[in-house]
């Protein structure tokens, strides 16, 4: 309705369907398809074929491999401020590298200065989070950025153009 005149005006000949839904589907359909980050992280498999299953999408593991494409048939943006991190298999650091970032009067004031965090079903007192434990496969993959720390660091500097970006991994 708000684009209508717009629309009217680029599109003169055009003809159009006012299609109407029953608002309680509306809700229904946007509460089943929301999707929280720290799930899908923690989760990726059954997170996965939720959206895929919603996207009548097929199943197709390597969804859950995607830094074994990065350089291959995907590339990555120079600009975009975590793309060395996405050359990482799903790990959960991102999750909770926040914590201990903020200063103390922010983290004490959360409730009150992120209200929609506790309307999105977190807990803003909770510092750190507890978003659950992970499959075992993101466990997995986790330790193993943590161990080889140094080869991811050069797969991300590889990746990015900016090596100045890229996170460097903490002296010994």
């Amino acid at each position: 309705m708000k684009s209508a005149e717009f629309l009217s005006e680029m599109f003169p000949n055009a003809k159009y369907i006012f299609m109407i839904r029953d608002g309680r589907a509306t809700v229904h359909s946007i509460i089943s398809r929301k999707v929280y980050y720290e799930q899908l992280v923690l989760h990726p498999e059954a997170q996965m074929r939720r959206i895929l299953n919603f996207l009548d999408l097929p199943w197709n593991a390597s969804v859950l491999h995607h830094e074994r494409f990065i350089g291959k048939d995907i590339s990555l943006s120079n600009v975009e401020r975590s793309s060395d991190q996405v050359v990482k298999p799903i790990n959960v650091d991102a999750l909770s590298k926040w914590v201990g970032a903020m200063p103390e009067d922010v983290v004490r004031d959360m409730d009150e200065l992120a209200p929609m965090l506790r309307q999105l079903g977190y807990d803003p007192n909770a510092n750190p989070p507890n978003y659950g434990k992970p499959d075992e496969v993101v466990a997995r993959k986790t330790e193993d950025i943590h161990k080889n720390v140094k080869e991811w660091y050069k797969k991300a500097v590889s990746v990015v153009k900016d090596p100045e970006r890229v996170e460097k991994p903490p002296e010994e």
